[in-house]
């Protein structure tokens, strides 16, 4: 087995750490990696995937989950939230802009080279 193999589990793991003490917060960006820890200096790449990390911890809420997202993400399928994506325990699962940051999330297709 790869140390990258084994790396990633590790990164993951601690995340869901990170995630489940008080004012927990996952960052995505475009450019971060799904293998990540989903911090602000190592952050998710997809929302999907700070979604399914945050459902893994939301059983288990001891205060508000914050996923800060920047930059542009463009889905190629619609991103599906339901009741599990809400909080628990009187706490909430908040998705954001990260500070200074203007994303933009869009299932839309560019269309260029009109004439």
């Amino acid at each position: 087995m790869t140390s990258q193999r084994i790396a990633r589990p590790i990164l993951i793991l601690a995340a869901l750490a990170m995630a489940a003490s008080a004012r927990a917060a996952l960052w995505v960006s475009p450019g971060g990696d799904d293998g990540s820890p989903g911090t602000e200096e190592q952050p998710l790449r997809t929302i999907e995937r700070a979604r399914d990390v945050v459902r893994t911890l939301s059983h288990e809420m001891t205060d508000d989950i914050t996923v800060f997202i920047a930059g542009e993400h463009h889905l190629n399928r619609p991103l599906e939230l339901g009741p599990e994506d809400s909080g628990t325990n009187g706490f909430n699962i908040l998705y954001t802009a990260a500070p200074g940051e203007h994303p933009v999330v869009s299932g839309g297709t560019r269309i260029v080279g009109w004439t």
